[in-house]
């Protein structure tokens, strides 16, 4: 149990605790969970490589500078020269990123610094902090990996950074609760706060993924946080139920009825109305 800084993301991963990640599984079913113990996280694709390397340019960009490469321009790595350049980036330990990824690093760079509000955000950054922490009711560990903190006289918040499609502030309501986001902030609100750190705050910049990168800084407020809260309790306990019974359910296995949801209701009445 404890505060670590700085601890590489593999050996996160083999530290025993319920993560966000986790309880996001068990929302679908327990099964899904099961599954996920057994098996583990996905083996990183590019696309998540590639998130990794924008978190670390925006919250370490000195280390993204040393640790991060471009595939130069025109440069096929299946030729001679381009196995050459593969072969020395791993000598050097370089992560190799596509031209047009790297480029497209620097531009959101170049909007944060242009932000009125990132820059005061990421001065006093601390980068990738791990959590370790047993739960209250349940004594479960628990554990949550910040993208970083900021701990001053005048601020005491968690940031997040997330990728999206559309970080306009209707759609990005959507994601929030579609990925779990408000149960992630009041885990590590509350992680930190069992460790001895007691922050205000859950903020997430939200980073559109293509052109022009727009960009937007969230602060989920304290209803969304409480309701977040109410979740990860719900699920830690039937987590619980499913250590002690051994039992693992999938979906109901009877027919069930399907009837118009409320926001597909409430979509025909605004389509019908206008």
């Amino acid at each position: 149990m404890g505060i670590i800084k700085g601890l590489d993301h593999q050996e996160y991963l083999q530290v025993a605790g319920v993560s966000n990640s986790m309880l996001n599984a068990l929302m679908r079913s327990p099964a899904h969970l099961k599954h996920y113990i057994e098996n583990g996280s996905k083996e990183p694709t590019y696309s998540m490589q590639f998130g990794t390397a924008l978190h670390m340019a925006l919250l370490e960009p000195c280390k993204f500078q040393e640790r991060y490469i471009a595939i130069p321009e025109n440069m096929d790595l299946r030729t001679k020269e381009g196995k050459q350049f593969k072969e020395a980036c791993e000598f050097g330990m370089l992560t190799i990123l596509k031209n047009e990824d790297y480029k497209a690093i620097q531009s959101i760079q170049e909007k944060c610094r242009n932000h009125s509000t990132i820059p005061a955000l990421l001065e006093n950054v601390e980068a990738e902090i791990s959590l370790f922490w047993e739960d209250e009711e349940t004594k479960i560990p628990c554990k949550g990996r910040c993208d970083g903190w900021v701990e001053t006289e005048e601020l005491k918040l968690i940031i997040d950074i997330k990728t999206t499609t559309n970080a306009r502030v209707g759609a990005f309501e959507k994601s929030i609760f579609k990925y779990g986001y408000h149960r992630q902030g009041a885990l590590y609100l509350d992680g930190a706060k069992a460790l001895g750190k007691d922050f205000r705050h859950y903020l997430i910049i939200a980073i559109e993924n293509e052109p022009p990168y727009n960009l937007a800084v969230y602060r989920l407020l304290d209803e969304i946080v409480e309701l977040g809260r109410k979740e990860v309790k719900k699920l830690l306990a039937q987590y619980d139920e499913c250590l002690k019974a051994d039992e693992w359910a999938g979906y109901p296995e009877g027919v069930q009825d399907i009837a118009i949801p409320s926001w597909a209701l409430n979509k025909l009445e605004e389509e019908y109305y206008e």
